[in-house]
């Protein structure tokens, strides 16, 4: 269309993303990145020389397992400035033609909710084990039984023992109590 209906299209404000996504192949080299993910690099300053200069320096690290081999969190938590956004971690297998399996890692930025929880020093007070301790994580971050399962790799009967045990370790008898507890603790 040579109208004015194609400059008006053209002249609309594109919507900043509500998330920051970021694609890199297996070796942690930057195939993608959007506008977003380069913004919650940058911040607060909001310059940058190289895109894949910020991956190396902020990203690798959250994707660095013990050793030599890739361990990746299916959620961290990533710190920019002062803001705080939950950093999720997927391997994505693109097949093409005859090559083997390739997995790129792609990781989402989004901004996390609600008042800082240092899961940490929660985990210290408590003397919760590893899994326990993510177990909490999860169950903070308000998802279900199943659903942490599936982020944990287990079954959502074991989910439910560790919560039994957060619970007994916490001193409390729900759910809710052991998240009012974990809120009492920051106040």
């Amino acid at each position: 269309m040579r109208d004015g209906t194609q400059n008006a299209v053209s002249s609309v404000p594109r919507k900043q993303a509500d998330f920051g996504f970021l694609l890199l192949d297996p070796f942690q080299k930057l195939i993608f990145a959007n506008e977003e993910v380069v913004r919650i690099l940058t911040y607060p300053n909001g310059r940058h020389n190289s895109v894949d200069k910020l991956v190396r320096e902020k990203i690798c690290p959250i994707l660095r397992g013990e050793g030599s081999s890739l361990q990746f969190p299916l959620i961290s938590e990533f710190k920019s400035g002062r803001r705080r956004y939950l950093c999720r971690v997927f391997r994505v297998t693109a097949r093409a033609g005859n090559f083997a399996p390739q997995e790129d890692i792609a990781l989402l930025f989004e901004r996390a909710p609600g008042p800082y929880i240092d899961f940490g020093q929660i985990r210290e007070k408590y003397r919760l084990t590893e899994r326990e301790h993510e177990t909490l994580q999860h169950l903070m971050w308000g998802f279900t039984s199943k659903e942490i399962a599936s982020r944990m790799q287990i079954s959502p009967n074991t989910v439910k023992a560790f919560i039994r045990l957060v619970m007994i370790k916490m001193g409390v008898s729900s759910r809710a109590a052991i998240m009012s507890k974990v809120i009492e603790f920051h106040r």
